[in-house]
């Protein structure tokens, strides 16, 4: 019977030593970390069962012999079971650097996230000019559009450029679409007009508007210079432009629909550029405040 309860005494203390290993969590071990748990358990369990190393004491008066259990400190077992079922949290981190990022559970068969830096805006203040290129409008609601002046401008020949600021050119064709609504700046290019341009078109125009009465066109055609700004309210592709306008003025691929024309009292000498750009803000500025004396 004695040597049942000592029996049974072994195995209990045996299984108490043994270290708690979730099997779940082995997967995030390396195995630099596997061979330095497993010496560190072998040497508990050595520790607990190596007999050169057991204490025994001798009582003499009782005539019997009492063997010393081992010290075991069993904080430091605690710890070691911790590191083994979670990991410390420089061997943590050291294992989610193995997995590329420790946002991201290794488990997931999927590129980690990569983080990338917001990039800096080139520009500023200082007086310098803005970027040349127009981006996407932010704004989405065409009323709020219209409210808006970037001082967005298009480049055009002469004389079409005058005919538009002046309000009898009202739709102007382009080869490209845009999403760009309210007010748009026009600026005539450095090409000088021919005459015979100008007469065949004032021509044209005669005819296009005989139910209307007399046109008065430009008395100049000036080149190279901002001359005004109109109201983009929409920009139609050819099927869109026949249907709503069976006898429209223009046969480009995309129309620009303009109204409201203002011209520039004083004409200010400009540098066009392709498609639509941005106005330098000291000419923007100044042309603003011109639009405001004349009305």
């Amino acid at each position: 019977m004695e040597s049942d309860l000592k029996r049974w005494l072994a195995e209990g203390l045996s299984s108490q030593l043994q270290l708690p290993v979730d099997k779940g969590v082995v997967e995030w071990v390396s195995e630099k970390e596997r061979k330095e748990l497993k010496e560190k358990e072998e040497k508990y369990h050595q520790q607990k069962h190596d007999r050169k190393s057991k204490k025994v004491t001798i009582d003499f008066a009782g005539r019997r012999i009492i063997e010393d259990e081992p010290i075991i400190n069993d904080e430091k077992m605690e710890e070691d079971a911790d590191a083994i079922t979670s990991g410390s949290p420089s061997k943590r981190r050291e294992v989610y650097e193995d997995s590329h990022s420790f946002l991201c559970n290794p488990m997931v068969p999927v590129s980690p996230p990569k983080y990338l830096g917001a990039k800096k805006r080139k520009g500023g203040g200082g007086g310098k000019e803005r970027d040349s290129v127009v981006p996407m409008p932010r704004l989405q609601d065409p009323n709020l559009m219209e409210m808006t002046d970037k001082g967005v401008c298009l480049s055009m020949h002469q004389p079409w450029a005058s005919l538009l600021v002046c309000g009898i050119k009202r739709h102007e064709g382009r080869s490209w679409y845009t999403s760009h609504r309210g007010k748009l700046w026009i600026a005539s290019t450095a090409k000088e007009p021919d005459p015979a341009v100008i007469k065949d078109l004032e021509s044209f125009y005669k005819d296009y508007y005989e139910d209307s009465g007399e046109i008065t066109f430009p008395s100049s055609y000036p080149s190279g210079c901002l001359l005004g700004c109109v109201e983009v309210s929409d920009c139609l592709n050819r099927d869109e432009y026949t249907d709503k306008y069976p006898n429209g003025e223009s046969e480009s691929q995309f129309v620009f629909i303009c109204h409201s024309p203002q011209e520039l009292l004083i004409k200010q000498p400009i540098k066009g550029k392709h498609k639509l750009w941005r106005l330098p803000r000291d000419v923007h500025n100044a042309a603003k405040r011109t639009l405001n004396y004349s009305s």
